[in-house]
């Protein structure tokens, strides 16, 4: 899990210190330049609930879905 907040805290080793759009946006990850900058991993989200969690259904999948409990430390 990575936080994405808007805060400038070291609340977790994995903190960014930019927040992603409620109303949706894009997300993703890239490999370095001297590997040519292939995409890893990306995602699309539309317009997030607040309080609700979004991620893998499971480890691995292909599907992203929306989680009643925020899901920290597990596989997803």
């Amino acid at each position: 899990m990575i936080y994405a907040d808007d805060e400038d805290t070291l609340m977790t080793a994995l903190h960014t210190s930019f927040k992603l759009g409620k109303s949706g946006e894009v997300v993703g990850l890239y490999d370095t330049d001297d590997r040519g900058n292939r995409t890893i991993d990306l995602v699309v989200f539309d317009e997030q609930t607040t309080d609700v969690s979004f991620g893998r259904e499971s480890d691995g999948a292909e599907d992203w879905q929306q989680f009643a409990e925020p899901t920290p430390g597990s596989s997803n």
